[in-house]
């Protein structure tokens, strides 16, 4: 098979590096279409970490199985993008600007009707600003219902990086159940900012990016101390986990075998 191979020359290869492209073009319905193409070393490269990135996704939480890979695949590149910005020493140039009514900050009922929007581009729920504003790097611009500018809230972390450190060594991994992620962690408020939720370590609790959004925009809910048990609720179940659990090494060291999987147990 090898032999019978076709060689490929210097000037084939430096025509692959010619024809690579990305075109990134913004759709109607708000969803960013990505195409394009690697040649051969980059593209392999690429697919390596998108595919190692999509192994490591979630299940899927009602079946606990695992979710479409182009599903999973679409997730690790925003993981990676994710991972790009909070890298980036300059906040202006890692900063998402999000523009949004000013009832939808005080009034969960002005959800379906107040507007936000990603400064120059697309339209977004009210429920993702809340997402953005839970545990990000944002600038929120709160606008008056004619579209001007009330208020420009400073730009920084919502949650200071003192206690990020110690609620990431308390928790140690995404606490939704049968969830071993240990990176791409936010720390979610179980009671909202808008619902007079403090920014403390008994409101705050970590989760992936992809449990986050569930919480956020997917219909579920969590409540219960985050020291201990915590209690979440879908549009269709309950599903209940208990303390952050013992590292793997602890465990070890202590023979005891390892947990059974909370979704398992929840069926």
């Amino acid at each position: 098979m090898v032999l019978e191979a076709k060689r490929v020359s210097r000037q084939e290869a430096e025509a692959r590096h010619q024809r690579r492209f990305l075109r990134l073009r913004w759709q109607r319905n708000g969803m960013l279409r990505v195409s394009g193409l690697l040649p051969d070393v980059d593209g392999k490269a690429f697919e390596v970490v998108i595919g190692r990135g999509a192994a490591e996704q979630p299940r899927d939480p009602e079946t606990g199985v695992m979710r479409p890979l182009e599903e999973r695949q679409a997730d690790a590149l925003s993981d990676l993008a994710s991972v790009e910005l909070a890298a980036d020493a300059e906040p202006d140039l890692a900063t998402v600007v999000v523009h949004c009514d000013a009832s939808a900050l005080v009034d969960e009922s002005a959800e379906d009707t107040a507007l936000a929007s990603i400064q120059l581009g697309p339209l977004v729920a009210q429920s993702t600003v809340l997402r953005l504003c839970c545990d990000g790097r944002i600038q929120l611009v709160v606008d008056d219902e004619h579209g001007a500018t009330i208020k420009v809230v400073r730009t920084e972390h919502a949650i200071p990086r003192w206690m990020r450190r110690t609620i990431l060594h308390r928790d140690g991994r995404c606490r939704f159940p049968g969830c071993e992620r240990t990176a791409f962690l936010h720390l979610h408020h179980l009671i909202f900012h808008s619902n007079g939720g403090l920014t403390e370590e008994a409101n705050l609790a970590a989760v992936c990016t992809f449990h986050h959004r569930l919480l956020h925009e997917g219909g579920w809910t969590v409540e219960g101390n985050p020291h201990g048990e915590l209690t979440w609720r879908s549009p269709r179940g309950i599903l209940r986990t208990g303390p952050p659990p013992l590292r793997a090494d602890v465990r070890q060291q202590l023979h005891l075998p390892e947990p059974a999987h909370p979704l398992a147990a929840a069926a």
